[in-house]
């Protein structure tokens, strides 16, 4: 193993070692969260299928191709 290698792994046991049970799922609650407000389109919602359904029937297109 080099000697960056060495380094880094050292490096990435200091800082895992730093993280507290309760602080990690405080940091992993508040990923998730701010992952889920940066969602702009909303996929598969009941509402959205019925619009694209009607814009489907509207233009006459096939629901073949979805």
């Amino acid at each position: 193993m080099n000697a960056l290698s060495e380094i880094k792994r050292r490096e990435e046991a200091k800082r895992e070692a730093a993280w507290t049970p309760l602080a990690r799922w405080q940091a992993l609650q508040a990923t998730l969260t701010w992952v889920e407000g940066q969602a702009s389109v909303r996929r598969n919602t009941p509402g959205g299928c019925l619009r694209a359904e009607r814009r489907r029937l509207l233009r006459g297109g096939s629901f073949a191709r979805l």
